[in-house]
């Protein structure tokens, strides 16, 4: 893997990376919506929730299904008794028959012989019931152990079971269920029987209704089916491969035979609406009875107006009733208002498929390993990590919060598509291939910042790594910056005679020890060039005392070099003395070269000066020699003395050079008195008394006998005494070499 792949790898390498733990999640969270176990289908239903009531509260209600509750004004008209009498319950089937309901649904189980005095209601129930449009409830439990139904002890029972007992065809089913009928009487007379023996979900709400119970003796419909097949006119009924056909209509199964139920109306949380469908009193069809046998005063012709047309369902809806069945869409709703979205469904055609569990797996699965390659695209958009984690959170999050909406309006269109196993396992992936995708950068940036170090200054590594952007950009910018050069002295003479791999050996010695000094004191190494070393402070990383840092850095390569003279004497056969060269002003770093291949640098005539002061030391016999930039940015933290105004080559001006001796306040006394020496015997010399000079240098040379800037000074003015400089002489020394 090359460097640029592994300082910023490729799109593809990202997606492979990310896509990783997004399968692991993904293959994790399909097998959760494989198992539906009791936890994850438990959020399940509560997002499922959501998304249905938003979706029943965008579809009305139906004005063809209108619920007549028997509530507790029926009750007390009827003489406070419930459940209600006989004879009052066959009042309100008749009645409504007159106000021209087409078909009645008789949510009430009519099992209780009521023998005594009000025996002789049943006879007006038989005659109510026998109109041709009643649809009676009854119980279909599921069938004992060991299958044998066990019906009422009625001579008409096996009657009841042959007329309405049905055979639909289709694939042998498991499972078994038990009629439990009405009374026989009322069960002949009735146009169909309608089961009502339904179980909700684990939560307690009704999300699916059973509309086939097959029995010993064929198949029962449930309640909503059996009053719609009787309202579009009796249509065929065929069982098929995956569902049932009621006359043209397809109604899916689901998972066990279930059929999810379409929700509509948006029911307005009033405690009294116990329903999202319209509600009549039966209450108003007790005193419509009543006012036809001239009891009470006539009611008003609407009053009976909302059940022309429409179809009845009969129910009780009284406070103490225990038929309350909660759905998604009203939580206070009453078993009728369930019968009433299912007969709903069948009317409209309209009814809600949910995936199958292997398709639910699949959109985990698949959803999952979207989030990932959101996360893996928006990591290679944006070389920042933590602008990568932020942009591909905020990427993840639209992609999760679209699946959101997208099953929201699937379900308005009946399609029930998952949501918590998906979301689920696309929020876990992301998170999961961001972190991989943060702990490769990681790795990443630390391999490229410890390979590119071996090549080039670990902060230009750094910079370059937190600014991707200057790869791509050639040039530089003005700044002012500290250059430092340094070389072996006579290396040339003494490498001629070494082992071509002895000097390999050496240089890696050599240079390590210095860079990491410079690196120590915040430079960066330029480039090596043999045993030449140029460094940078100031850039790329900003200093505002780059000079007294460079100034420090070479003060300790000087003494650290010393200390290891005799041991490289001994091991190399080599005396190692350097010098260095240091400058401070304006130059432009930046990267130059071509667009293949560049070099972060400095150029300038600041840069050119101090390569030729490193030089120059060879002239003065200095170690250290500093560009009059250096010495202004940085005297007050080191101490060094006036050698020169030095004229070199490439430059027609002379400029002040001094050399470095030290950090201030680090001077011995003798060495302070040395310097101070030094700067009187200099001022003489540049005012042209030579011989007051010389006395000078004399003293400075009895104090440090190879002091070679001495040694220099004092043969000069024994020169000039004898030659005597031109007139408009101003002190300034051509140096001729590099």
């Amino acid at each position: 893997m090359s460097l640029t792949r592994v300082s910023h790898f490729a799109g593809a390498d990202k997606l492979r990376a990310a896509l990783l733990p997004g399968a692991f999640i993904g293959v994790a969270a399909a097998a959760m919506a494989m198992a539906r176990t009791w936890a994850p289908e438990q959020v399940e239903l509560a997002l499922y929730d959501v998304r249905a009531a938003a979706s029943a509260a965008r579809r009305p209600a139906s004005g063809e299904v209108v619920l007549v509750a028997v509530d507790e004004d029926t009750v007390r008209l009827a003489g406070g008794v419930h459940p209600l009498p006989r004879g009052a319950l066959a009042a309100v089937v008749e009645e409504a028959r007159r106000a021209g309901a087409r078909v009645i649904a008789v949510d009430y189980i009519l099992q209780d012989p009521l023998e005594g005095a009000l025996a002789s209601e049943n006879a007006e129930l038989e005659r109510a019931l026998a109109g041709g449009d009643v649809v009676l409830a009854v119980a279909l439990p599921p069938a004992a152990a060991t299958g044998r139904a066990e019906g009422a002890p009625d001579p008409m029972a096996a009657e009841v079971r042959r007329l309405h007992a049905r055979s639909l065809g289709g694939t042998a089913r498991p499972e078994r269920f038990t009629l439990s009928p009405p009374l026989s009487r009322f069960a002949l007379p009735a146009a169909a029987l309608g089961g009502v023996s339904q179980q909700g979900a684990q939560n307690g709400r009704i999300y699916a209704l059973r509309h086939l119970y097959p029995t010993a003796e064929g198949d029962y419909l449930s309640l909503p089916l059996a009053v719609a097949w009787l309202a579009k006119g009796r249509p065929p009924l065929v069982l098929e491969q995956g569902g049932l056909r009621l006359g043209d209509m397809a109604i899916p199964f689901g998972q066990s035979g279930l059929v999810h139920v379409r929700w509509y109306g948006a029911h307005d949380g009033r405690s009294g609406a116990l329903s999202t469908y319209p509600e009549l009193s039966a209450a108003t069809l007790l005193r419509a009875r009543l006012a036809r046998e001239g009891a009470a005063a006539p009611l008003p012709p609407a009053a009976l107006e909302p059940l022309r047309g429409r179809i009845a369902v009969v129910c009780p809806t009284l406070a103490g009733t225990k038929d309350k069945q909660p759905t998604p869409a009203n939580a206070a709703a009453v078993g009728a208002e369930v019968v009433a979205n299912a007969i709903d469904n069948f009317l409209r055609g309209e009814f809600v498929w949910r995936l199958p569990p292997w398709g639910e797996a699949a959109v985990a699965l698949g959803l999952s390993l979207a989030s990932a390659a959101v996360v893996a695209l928006a990591s290679a958009r944006v070389a920042r990590p933590w602008a990568a984690v932020a942009l591909s959170a905020v990427g993840a999050g639209a992609l999760l919060a679209g699946w959101w909406y997208f099953s929201m309006a699937a379900l308005v269109r009946g399609v029930w598509l998952p949501a918590f196993t998906p979301i689920l396992g696309g929020l876990l992936s992301s998170f999961a291939a961001d972190l991989r995708l943060f702990a490769l950068e990681r790795r990443d940036r630390r391999f490229v910042h410890d390979a590119l170090g071996r090549y080039t200054s670990p902060a230009l590594v750094r910079t370059l790594l937190a600014h991707r952007e200057l790869l791509d950009r050639l040039g530089g910018t003005r700044q002012d910056l500290t250059v430092h050069f340094s070389d072996i002295r006579g290396f040339t003479s003494f490498a001629e005679h070494m082992n071509p791999e002895r000097m390999v050996e050496f240089l890696n010695v050599y240079l390590s020890t210095l860079t990491e000094i410079i690196e120590r004191h915040g430079g960066y190494v330029d480039k090596y060039i043999g045993d030449a070393i140029m460094s940078v402070w100031g850039a790329p990383v900003p200093a505002v005392d780059h000079a007294l840092r460079a100034c420090a850095a070479a003060l300790q390569m000087r003494d650290r070099v010393e200390a290891l003279r005799p041991a490289w004497q001994a091991r190399y056969g080599c005396e190692i003395f350097i010098g260095a060269g240091i400058n401070t002003g304006p130059m432009v770093a930046g990267n130059v070269g071509s667009r293949r291949k560049t070099n972060y640098t400095v150029l300038g005539d600041s840069v050119n000066l101090a390569s030729r002061l490193e030089g120059a030391n060879k002239v003065y016999g200095t170690a250290i020699l500093l560009g009059e930039g250096t010495y202004r940015a940085a005297r007050e933290g080191i101490a060094a003395r006036s050698i020169d105004a030095l004229q070199v080559k490439g430059r027609k001006q002379g400029a002040l050079v001094y050399e470095l001796v030290g950090l201030a306040g680090e001077l011995s006394a003798p060495e302070e008195e040395r310097l101070a020496r030094w700067e009187q015997a200099v001022a003489a010399y540049r005012r042209g008394r030579f011989a007051e000079a010389l006395q000078g240098f004399e003293e400075v040379l009895r104090l440090a006998p190879q002091d070679g800037p001495a040694v220099l000074y004092a043969t000069r003015c024994r020169d000039l005494l004898v030659e005597p400089p031109p007139p408009g002489w101003d002190g300034v020394h051509v140096l001729h070499d590099k």
